[in-house]
């Protein structure tokens, strides 16, 4: 059985890492609770659905307070070199 961290703190000191065992489609995320040493398990998922889980609030994981008030999602375009993104075009 192995680990890899995918992301640290927040700003309590857990972290998340997913837990390498078998293929990685199979793999699961493991969040770590330094301050009470805890581990939490959760169901193999890809890394971007755990987060879209987590901010919509469907895995209590983080204290409450954590996403309040609530994230929002905001694209950013880049820019292609020499030509203004969409959104710098339509501000115009």
């Amino acid at each position: 059985m192995g680990e890899a961290e995918v992301g640290k703190s927040t700003g309590n000191g857990d972290n998340l890492h997913w837990k390498t065992v078998g293929s990685p489609n199979r793999w699961t995320i493991v969040v770590w609770d330094c301050a009470g040493v805890k581990f939490r398990e959760f169901a193999p998922r890809g890394l971007v659905a755990f987060l879209a889980d987590l901010i919509a609030g469907k895995l209590k994981v983080f204290p409450g307070v954590f996403f309040k008030p609530t994230p929002r999602f905001i694209p950013v375009v880049p820019e292609v070199r020499g030509k203004p993104s969409a959104a710098k075009r339509k501000s115009k």
